[in-house]
């Protein structure tokens, strides 16, 4: 695990000179802005080579047990993660405003707006890409071995959690909503083996929050959204100004899912990982 650090960090190095080089807007405080895109699609790059320097080299396992693969069946894991983000976001934020919690409005969209409406989604799909591949890639997998899946799954949702701390408005129960998504994450990914499957819920629940709905992701603002969101309601059920992802609707809602789909046998590995890893398996003698 350390050594796949180092590595990732060392790829990552001839990158931050070509930031320097490269005349980009940092954006003030919003996510989308050109110099956080190109920095996480930089640690993306590097992070993604040194799992497959880990793999190849090191572990000498096929790069396709990393969850990353480019197959049919990857759009299907994806599709999943997304649609299971979605029913997450769209319960708690119905919740909400069934509440009188949530006041909305129509934030205007233009043709002008079309291309930052993309640039987001693009700028939301690499940082949930990023994180996914930190929280259950390479790191994820190696710790599993070495401690078992549980106290791994735990370990991991807690340090997804506690890198939160330094966000605005961050609170107690924004880190056992964090805690739980973490876990969230991981037991889609346990059950597909695919890393596309936890990045789609990722995105998905991010992107329907911030650029859909217009309200803070993790306590912080979006540039530009389709509705204009507002949350009147009681800081600890709502989030306050961390978003609803610090208000216990958002944890129940989200904790009652996780136990849903501790039960959803439609959650599975595609075939084709299936039989990869048990050939690999059989030529390794494991």
């Amino acid at each position: 695990m350390v050594i796949y650090l180092l590595v990732g960090i060392a790829v990552f190095l001839p990158f931050i000179l070509v930031l320097k080089i490269l005349p980009l807007d940092a954006g003030g405080d919003e996510i989308e802005s050109p110099a956080n895109l190109v920095f996480v699609i930089f640690l993306n790059i590097s992070f993604v080579l040194a799992a497959w320097i880990m793999l190849k080299w090191i572990d000498r396992r096929p790069a396709a047990m990393l969850g990353l693969n480019f197959w049919p069946s990857s759009i299907k894991e994806f599709l999943y993660g997304a649609g299971i983000g979605l029913a997450n976001f769209a319960l708690v934020f119905l919740i909400l405003l069934s509440l009188g919690w949530i006041s909305i409005g129509w934030a205007g969209f233009q043709i002008a707006d079309l291309r930052f409406f993309f640039f987001s989604l693009l700028t939301f799909f690499v940082f949930a890409s990023f994180e996914e591949l930190i929280n259950r890639g390479y790191l994820f997998q190696t710790l599993c071995e070495g401690v078992g899946i549980l106290p791994a799954a735990l370990i991991i949702s807690l340090i997804f959690a506690l890198v939160h701390v330094i966000n605005p408005a961050f609170s107690i129960l924004a880190g056992i909503f964090l805690f739980i998504h973490g876990l969230l994450y991981t037991l889609v990914y346990l059950r597909t083996r695919s890393l596309w499957t936890p990045i789609g819920l990722h995105l998905a629940w991010n992107f329907a929050q911030g650029s859909i709905s217009g309200l803070k992701v993790s306590g912080t603002a979006t540039k530009n959204s389709l509705l204009s969101s507002e949350i009147s309601g009681p800081d600890l059920l709502t989030g306050g100004g961390f978003g609803v992802e610090g208000g216990l609707i958002a944890i129940i809602v989200s904790a009652i899912i996780l136990l849903i789909l501790l039960k959803a046998n439609w959650l599975k590995p595609s075939r084709r990982f299936v039989v990869m890893e048990k050939g690999w398996m059989a030529k390794t003698g494991k």
